[in-house]
C-alpha cells in the first residue's frame, strides 16, 4: 500500500481590511474620543508641579555660585542633590542618616569639596521643606545676661508668663495669662511696648506650659528644676544643647528672687533665651534676658 504524503497547508494570506480591523482601536478617528473617555482619570495623575529635584536646580546653582565653585562642576553637585533627595523621600531616622554620610563619603573620594556637599546638602532640605532657611540653628557655646527688665503690669501674677519670638528674632511677644495682656519687647533697643492686647482670652496650656522652650529643630532645650520638689517653683534653669547639658544658671545669677522662676523660652536659631521670675522682694514679675556667644 502506497502511503501519501500529506499535503502541505499555505501561509493564511493577509487582506488589508483584517488588518484595519485589528487595529481600528488605534486608528485616528478613533484616539481622540478615547482619550476623552479617559481623560478624567488621567488627569488625576498628572502631577500639578515639577518634582522637588527640578525645583531645587536653580537655588542650588545659585548656591554653588555665591560658594565660587567652578561652572564645570555644576553638574556632579546637582547630580548629588538629587540623590540626596530622593534618600530623603525613600528612607528615614537611622538609616537616612547612614545613607547621606554615605553619600557624602563617596562624592568626596571622588575629589569633591566635603563643605560645598554639606551645603548643598542643607538646600536640599530647604527645597523638600525638612529644613526652614530663616530657623537656621547657630552654634552657641555659653550665654550671658543681655537684659533685665520689671513689668509693673504684671505684679503679683501667679503663673502664666509665656514669651514668643518672631522668626527673624527682633521682637518678643510677653504673655501674661493671669491678667490677659500682651506687650511686645524689641532686642535690639531693649524696649517694651504698652499692652497692644488687653483683657483677651488665653487657652488654659498658656497657663500650665511653656510654649517654646527649644529652637527651631530642638538642638537648644531650656529646662527648671528644684532641689526640693515640694517647692511651689524652680531655682535653677538648665540649657541643653545636642543632648548635653551646655549651662546652668540658678535664680541668684539670674537675679530672680530665689525658686521663684517661673517659665523659660528659646528664640528659634538659640541665640536668645528669656526667663521669667520674680525680680523683686515684692514679687515684682519680670524678665531676664540671656544671649549666646
Amino acid at each position: 500500500m502506497i502511503k501519501m504524503v500529506r499535503k502541505r497547508g499555505v501561509a493564511r494570506r493577509s487582506f488589508s481590511h483584517r488588518r484595519v480591523r485589528r487595529v481600528k482601536k488605534y486608528d485616528h478617528h478613533v484616539i481622540p474620543k478615547r482619550f476623552k473617555i479617559y481623560l478624567p482619570r488621567m488627569s488625576d495623575l498628572l502631577e500639578e508641579e515639577l518634582p522637588p529635584c527640578v525645583l531645587c536646580e536653580e537655588p542650588t546653582m545659585a548656591l554653588l555660585q555665591s560658594l565660587g565653585v567652578p561652572t564645570v562642576e555644576w553638574q556632579y553637585y546637582l547630580g548629588f542633590m538629587k540623590r540626596m533627595i530622593e534618600f530623603y523621600q525613600s528612607f528615614t531616622s537611622e538609616t537616612l542618616q547612614k545613607e547621606k554620610d554615605s553619600l557624602i563619603a563617596e562624592y568626596v573620594l571622588r575629589g569633591k569639596d566635603k563643605d560645598v556637599l554639606q551645603q548643598v546638602q542643607i538646600q536640599a532640605e530647604i527645597c523638600l521643606g525638612v529644613r526652614v532657611p530663616q530657623l537656621e540653628e547657630k552654634d552657641f557655646s555659653s550665654y550671658a545676661q543681655y537684659d533685665r527688665f520689671v513689668d509693673t503690669d504684671v505684679a503679683n501674677s501667679t503663673y502664666g508668663q509665656t514669651a514668643l519670638f518672631n522668626t527673624d528674632e527682633t521682637k518678643i511677644l510677653l504673655i501674661d495669662a493671669e491678667n490677659s495682656t500682651v506687650k511686645v519687647y524689641d532686642i535690639a533697643s531693649k524696649t517694651l511696648s504698652a499692652v497692644i492686647i488687653d483683657k483677651c482670652e488665653f487657652p488654659s496650656d498658656v497657663q500650665s506650659t511653656p510654649l517654646q522652650n527649644f529652637s527651631a529643630y530642638g538642638k537648644y532645650v531650656g529646662l527648671l528644676w528644684a532641689t526640693d520638689w515640694t517647692l511651689p517653683n524652680c531655682d535653677r534653669m538648665t540649657i541643653i544643647k545636642d543632648g548635653t547639658i551646655l549651662q546652668t544658671f540658678t535664680s541668684a545669677q539670674l537675679g530672680i528672687v530665689t525658686t521663684n522662676i517661673r517659665s523659660v523660652q528659646i528664640s528659634p536659631t538659640g541665640k536668645y533665651v528669656i526667663v521669667s521670675g520674680y525680680l523683686t522682694p515684692e514679687d515684682d514679675v519680670g524678665w531676664v534676658v540671656l544671649e549666646g556667644s
